[in-house]
């Protein structure tokens, strides 16, 4: 896994936590 995935998935893990804590964001 090269830096950029790293980065990319790891700000997808924080919008998933986002979403999931808060269901208004969608």
């Amino acid at each position: 896994m090269n830096k950029f995935s790293f980065a990319l998935n790891l700000g997808w893990r924080k919008c998933e936590t986002n979403v999931r804590y808060n269901p208004k964001i969608k």
